[in-house]
């Protein structure tokens, strides 16, 4: 756990950090930027592959860093870079309040794929995750990851009404800087997601003590 948590901020602070300060004023700001996300979609393909993740969990992960990915590329400056992140964010926003609409919250099928890699039936732990308690914590997981790409977007937003030089086409703040404080944003609505994340596994091991016959 500890070792993880280490290359996630060797990976995707530190390295793209060293890239940008080692680059700048030698490359054009936006394919510096480009060359700051590669260690860390390397890193993500390569920990999906190692993990042979070949389940919506995964397939999730690899889908949305190949759209981000390819918005990147077809901005073709920092000012599109910024404004397509805005509007994926938006996109994810609403994908998230269908799936809740739908009663098919999307962090339910992240603990599904959890259960089954565990050797748990999907159908059996399914019918236990919508029980009162465990569900609501599910559909309270969705709405928190929802309200993180909220923030994401007003991040972006702001970057580009208050910290972007039209004239020059640059960041006024450094994009070192703004991927400290993008990270740390991340990294802190995660710590939140993951308690609600053990207050779910906690009640879906309370209802397991309670049942005669649990499903899983």
């Amino acid at each position: 756990m500890k070792s993880s948590m280490l290359w996630d901020v060797v990976i995707y602070l530190v390295l793209p950090i060293a890239v940008w300060r080692l680059g700048e004023g030698h490359l054009p700001d936006y394919y510096l930027i480009l060359l700051t996300g590669i260690p860390g979609i390397i890193y993500t393909v390569l920990t999906l592959a190692i993990r042979k993740k070949a389940n919506f969990t995964g397939i999730f992960l690899l889908t949305t860093m190949l759209i981000d990915s390819a918005l990147d590329l077809l901005a073709g400056s920092v000012r599109n870079m910024f404004l397509y992140g805005l509007w994926q964010s938006v996109v994810m926003i609403l994908f998230y309040g269908l799936t809740l609409l739908l009663r098919r919250p999307v962090s339910m099928y992240f603990a599904l794929d959890v259960a089954e890699l565990q050797g748990y039936n999907r159908q059996e732990t399914r019918e236990l995750y919508v029980s009162p308690k465990p569900w609501r914590l599910l559909q309270l997981i969705t709405v928190l990851m929802g309200v993180k790409s909220l923030g994401f977007a007003f991040i972006k937003w702001s970057v580009l009404t208050h910290f972007y030089n039209e004239r020059l086409g640059k960041l006024t703040i450094g994009y070192d800087n703004y991927l400290f404080y993008i990270r740390m944003y991340n990294w802190v609505w995660g710590a939140v997601i993951a308690v609600c994340w053990l207050l779910f596994y906690r009640s879906v091991m309370a209802l397991v003590k309670d049942e005669p016959n649990p499903a899983v």
